[in-house]
């Protein structure tokens, strides 16, 4: 999948769909390089599909993950927990935060995809 399919905004139930298998399969990738390149495991979760109406375990543990892989990047990460996935222009931010944090991680693991 194409880091570039977690820059895009969300429009509707498909859309959040694409973004949501996109980010779980992100994920993955930056939890096996971090394995790869460190030697060190950390957690995965299934992020995959995203319910917007009730996000609170996804929203719990996406920023789990994301505090162990900022962890171990040295990324400054965000909190991005306080959402409402249903409210477009909370949800056009938050997409740009998090772009930024797969972005950076992307970066300095060498991933090209």
């Amino acid at each position: 999948m194409s880091l570039g399919q977690l820059y895009n905004t969300p429009a509707d139930a498909l859309g959040m769909n694409e973004f949501s298998f996109a980010n779980q399969d992100h994920h993955l990738q930056i939890a096996r390089e971090i394995y790869r390149q460190a030697n060190l495991i950390i957690p995965v979760y299934s992020l995959d599909p995203i319910n917007p109406q009730d996000a609170g375990v996804f929203l719990y543990q996406h920023q789990q993950a994301h505090n162990a892989q900022n962890s171990i990047l040295g990324i400054a990460g965000n909190d991005l927990t306080t959402i409402d996935l249903t409210n477009k222009g909370e949800l056009e931010e938050w997409i740009l935060i998090h772009f930024q944090e797969h972005y950076t991680a992307q970066q300095l693991l060498g991933l090209t995809l």
